[in-house]
């Protein structure tokens, strides 16, 4: 029985970091996630001698955009920006919201120069995405 119990606990606890790790909007890392991760990673890319590049990424403009189209296409827009950075980031690199409407791009291992590039896909296709305004809420 108590271990049983034990496994329980144990899964919970997972459940429970987990959940506080992740932006519900945006199902990327959250805020907590980042500045207990981020030292450890930049401490090891150091360590090994690797290159190691990082980026915050701020959605120009987006209080305009929920004043004038409201919380729910906002909401959608930070979904697209975090699905769009998720996809670009190299399979060793995170995103996780920052807050807001910032997030935060980790590239272990990549030089200053294919992180840019990453960074450079990533607003040409965000400024041309298009965020329907029907049925903004899903």
């Amino acid at each position: 029985m108590a271990n049983v119990i034990a496994r329980r606990g144990r899964r919970l606890f997972r459940e429970l970091r987990q959940e506080a790790d992740e932006d519900a909007l945006t199902r990327l890392w959250g805020r907590r996630y980042l500045d207990r991760r981020l030292p450890s990673d930049v401490e090891r890319a150091h360590a090994d001698r690797n290159a190691f590049a990082f980026a915050l990424l701020d959605v120009d403009h987006f209080g305009a955009v929920n004043k004038t189209h409201g919380w729910p296409t906002g909401d959608r827009v930070l979904r697209e920006v975090a699905r769009t950075a998720r996809a670009l980031v190299d399979p060793l690199g995170w995103v996780a919201r920052y807050g807001g409407e910032e997030f935060a791009l980790v590239f272990p291992a990549s030089t200053l120069k294919e992180a840019q590039a990453t960074l450079d896909a990533l607003v040409r296709t965000v400024r041309s995405s298009t965020i329907s305004l029907r049925d903004a809420a899903g």
